[in-house]
């Protein structure tokens, strides 16, 4: 990866809760391969809170891992009554479009975010799943909220999990 495509990659989203929609289906990397792990194949969802800042969350599209797939959907509202009855399945999320349809940025969805390294796990909620006072926090405009509060798309009663760190991070990046 270059230093331009360095500085053009989003920011991360903060730990925390957020109100998330995905943004981009990706089935391969920059040099262009498939994604790939020895458990098969799989697809990586890009999402985006209302800062912009970015997480995504990697699907394996096979039969025995495709509840994750429902479980989310279900979260943004997909109707999986009607994917059932078009029939739907879960190969057909290998190809972007497919996909995009279903996981298409006019859904949104509460995430709870979390710390796992260097990198953001996103556990897409039900409404009913965030806690109370977040949901106020963020129902309240912002000239009625106590300045000292977090805002949204900041942390929100999450303590980040700190991570080993590794010899690379004890390197200097020059």
């Amino acid at each position: 990866m270059g230093w331009k495509d360095k500085a053009e990659q989003a920011d991360k989203m903060t730990l925390g809760y957020h109100r998330v929609s995905p943004v981009k289906c990706v089935r391969e990397k920059r040099d262009g391969t498939e994604f790939k792990t020895a458990k098969g194949p799989f697809l990586m969802v890009v999402f985006e809170d209302e800062t912009g800042a970015e997480a995504t969350v990697n699907y394996f599209l096979t039969e025995k891992a495709s509840w994750k797939i429902a479980k989310d959907l279900s979260r943004l509202g997909v109707d999986l009554d009607k994917m059932d009855a078009d029939g739907a399945k879960i190969e057909q999320f290998a190809d972007v479009k497919f996909a995009q349809h279903y996981f298409s940025p006019e859904r949104i969805a509460w995430a709870k975010v979390s710390a796992n390294g260097d990198y953001r796990n996103v556990e897409l909620l039900h409404e009913s799943d965030v806690p109370p006072h977040i949901l106020t926090e963020t129902a309240q405009p912002a000239a009625d909220r106590d300045p000292a509060a977090a805002q949204p798309g900041e942390t929100h009663d999450i303590e980040p999990t700190p991570a080993a760190p590794t010899e690379k991070e004890d390197e200097l990046p020059f």
